[in-house]
């Protein structure tokens, strides 16, 4: 008698960046390289089934840096999870750290955005964010019907980052997620809170967040810092409309600088609205920090320096699973003696 197999493997689905970039100044010590056209990376994403209760999620990524022209692989998430109750899911592993709405809305597939770039002081590690994107450690998240809408809370603690001297570009530092364990033996706690309004509020959520790590550099003797931060968000995302807006005060302490603190702020917001396939926006952002501070002082510059970005673009959904986008923006720093720069980006963004 035959038998039917009805298991048909890992369902895989991925995401395809290519497109081009151009700058008005090209400056290897500024937050810009060579002009022309680029394959960015291909993103397989995978979320196999493992039982009733277990969850999880692989993102892998070979893609290109902003700086380098070889291809590398990274495992961007690799993440288990149990669902506790229909309230509470426990990841474990590799996961964006749940920070905002940025940074666990939108993932390494840039299909799903609605921009080219992320917010620059939102960047992934490898592409010189000055915030640590990821984070290895334990997660939990849920969210629970309270009147009309829902009340939402992500908890963490992970691996505390570490910055690598040399890093970045220009020789500077670049944020590191230690895989293997924090190398100062301290670890990262986070605190989420939202709401997502119910009724004629539909699609509007507002939350407050805070983080805390500690960052010890490879310096000899290293510096160690004490990070905190606190702020709060919105979001709007209904009636073809996409407004995104988050802010983050960081009040920092430089340990090794006899517990000098430092205070600094970054802040961005974003507006979309859809017309059929045609979906234009704008975004503001900008980020004012302590060059005295450790922390931002010891990252590369064109990654820790004060900036200030206006970001305008178009995107044009070609299929489904296919848009096309035009972005410029104009890219202006405010310390350390760099290069203010106009920069344009096209791109297709393919998800299968």
């Amino acid at each position: 008698m035959s038998r039917i197999n009805n298991n048909t493997g890992v369902p895989l689905h991925g995401f395809i960046d290519l497109g081009g970039r151009w700058y008005s100044r090209t400056d290897p010590n500024s937050s810009n390289a060579a002009n022309g056209f680029n394959e960015k990376a291909i993103d397989f994403y995978l979320t196999p089934e493992l039982g009733q209760r277990i969850r999880s999620l692989m993102e892998i990524a070979l893609e290109t840096s902003e700086y380098g022209q070889s291809p590398g692989i990274d495992f961007e998430r690799l993440q288990v999870g149990y669902v506790v109750s229909d309230s509470l899911t426990i990841w474990l592993g590799r996961f964006h750290t749940p920070y905002g709405y940025w940074n666990t809305a939108f993932h390494h597939g840039p299909q799903i955005q609605t921009s080219i770039q992320r917010p620059k002081f939102l960047g992934f590690e490898d592409t010189y964010g000055m915030m640590p994107a990821h984070t290895v450690g334990v997660w939990g998240s849920g969210r629970e019907a309270v009147g009309d809408g829902h009340i939402t809370y992500d908890v963490s603690v992970g691996n505390s980052p570490r910055i690598l001297t040399g890093g970045g570009p220009g020789g500077g530092g670049q944020l590191d997620m230690n895989l293997l364990g924090s190398n100062n033996h301290d670890v990262s706690t986070l605190l989420n809170l939202g709401y997502e309004f119910g009724g004629a509020l539909d699609g509007l959520k507002l939350g407050v967040h805070a983080m805390r790590w500690r960052t010890t550099d490879d310096l000899s003797p290293p510096d160690t810092t004490n990070v905190r931060f606190v702020g709060a968000y919105g979001v709007y995302t209904e009636n073809d409309w996409e407004v995104l807006s988050e802010y983050y005060k960081f009040n920092d302490t430089n340990i090794s600088a006899g517990g000098t603190n430092h205070q600094s702020w970054a802040a961005y917001a974003q507006i979309g609205h859809a017309f059929g396939r045609f979906t234009p926006y704008v975004r503001w952002e900008a980020a004012l920090t302590d060059p005295a501070d450790n922390y931002f002082g010891n990252l590369a510059p064109p990654i820790g320096a004060s900036y200030r970005r206006d970001t305008g673009g178009i995107r044009y959904d070609l299929m489904s699973n296919t848009a096309l986008k035009f972005e410029g923006n104009r890219t202006e720093y405010l310390d350390r003696g760099l290069n203010s720069y106009n920069e344009y980006r096209f791109q297709v963004a393919v998800r299968f």
